[in-house]
């Protein structure tokens, strides 16, 4: 039936194998032309830059086509305190936990569409021939949304996000999405 006593030998040297043959390969390129470059190498520029154009897309039509509601519902609550207060100290927790203790790779993208959508909806949000128009209020919201795209950025490069969208960055998190689902499947 099944063999126990750990990895395949012949299958770990063929991995070892074809792990130096690619070491070589590539001190090769670099010596070889270091400066020239490879179709491959799209891979690591148009990944993110999809992701990202993405993420600004998906934030702003949430943004625009969620919110109407929330804020309708949210308006007519006769005691808003109650519970905004709480939720914004537990979205706050929340985030200082995700950013400074775990400090996950994806939280400067998380930022950076959170600011963008919220330059966005200071702007666009007031009516300007409205007799509740605050011009302070709206570049108040705008300055600190460009706030916020500028922590996530400069986190972006702190936390080194932009390797999840290299190619070994991407095999990774394949990796990790296949290890989630098959501890899933024997949970």
């Amino acid at each position: 039936m099944y063999d126990f006593s750990g990895p395949d030998p012949h299958v770990t040297q063929m991995r070892a194998q074809n792990h130096a043959r690619k070491q070589v390969e590539l001190r090769d390129r670099i010596r070889n032309h270091p400066n020239r470059f490879f179709v491959g190498d799209l891979f690591a520029i148009w990944v993110p830059l999809a992701f990202v154009f993405a993420a600004i897309i998906a934030g702003v039509i949430a943004y625009t086509l969620l919110p109407p509601v929330a804020i309708d519902w949210l308006a007519s609550s006769d005691q808003k305190a109650r519970w905004i207060i709480p939720a914004a100290l537990i979205l706050a927790l929340a985030a200082w936990y995700a950013r400074d203790r775990r400090k996950f790779k994806f939280y400067p993208l998380g930022e950076i569409v959170f600011g963008t959508a919220l330059s966005v909806q200071g702007v666009f949000q007031q009516d300007v021939h409205s007799s509740t128009f605050s011009l302070v209020a709206t570049v108040v919201a705008f300055v600190t949304g460009v706030r916020m795209i500028i922590d996530g950025l400069k986190r972006f490069d702190e936390f080194k996000t932009g390797w999840l969208f290299t190619a070994n960055g991407l095999k990774y998190l394949w990796r990790q999405c296949k290890r989630g689902l098959r501890g899933l499947r024997y949970a």
